[in-house]
């Protein structure tokens, strides 16, 4: 497969995406710092990725790599159309970002062994990170895709604050509903599962921080998953 090739409109584009997503976390940030319960913890990551992409953005640099695709990557087009219809307009220009350069992103996914099935149907690729066409030390980020009634089973990321942004249909992260725009944090080592719609696809933007402060020193494992 030949290389991805990002030109400046691409580049363009990508600056376009991290300043939405930036946007799209202050406007998080606003709702948490306003609930009378603040989860502390999820506001910390909020305001650490915020900083990050005003960063990044001031010195954008480009890389060319190779491509990967996944089986689940074949459903993306249809279903994310789908989801467009009831995106926010800043939600709107994520998921425009994310139909238009998936065929440029290395989708994988992590794991040596999956359980049955998942190849199918799971994969994430990123924007930020080691195989990504930028590379970060401190923060990954990029998308999740899951094909309806998937359950993505029990599994721990050591080393890794994390959060999810769903902008796919209604999904269950530990069994709790994360509506459409709606956000989900995970702490470090914390077991967790997602569980997409029978009828939707589930279309996911993360971000990882990680712990240590260096870039891929992170475990992934699932829960009670033997090889």
């Amino acid at each position: 497969m030949r290389e991805a090739l990002w030109n400046r409109k691409d580049q363009q584009r990508i600056k376009g995406f991290l300043e939405n997503t930036r946007r799209i976390y202050q406007d998080l940030l606003q709702i948490e710092m306003k609930k009378s319960k603040k989860e502390v913890k999820k506001i910390r990551h909020l305001k650490q990725v915020i900083e990050e992409l005003y960063e990044i953005n001031r010195s954008l640099q480009v890389k060319t790599y190779l491509p990967a695709h996944k089986p689940v990557c074949e459903d993306l087009t249809k279903e994310g159309r789908k989801s467009l219809l009831k995106s926010s307009e800043k939600n709107r220009d994520i998921l425009d970002f994310l139909l238009n350069h998936h065929h440029k992103l290395h989708w994988q996914y992590g794991y040596e062994k999956l359980p049955e099935n998942l190849e199918q149907n799971f994969a994430f690729g990123e924007v930020l990170g080691a195989a990504a066409p930028m590379g970060h030390k401190k923060i990954n980020m990029g998308f999740v895709l899951l094909s309806p009634d998937t359950k993505y089973p029990k599994h721990i990321h050591k080393g890794v604050d994390e959060l999810y942004l769903n902008l796919g249909g209604v999904c269950k992260i530990n069994e709790k509903k994360v509506f459409h725009g709606e956000s989900h944090h995970v702490v470090p080592g914390l077991p967790h599962d997602i569980q997409t719609a029978e009828d939707e696809m589930g279309i996911l933007l993360y971000t990882w921080i990680f712990t240590s402060g260096k870039s891929g020193d992170y475990e992934m494992k699932f829960s009670n998953y033997k090889k």
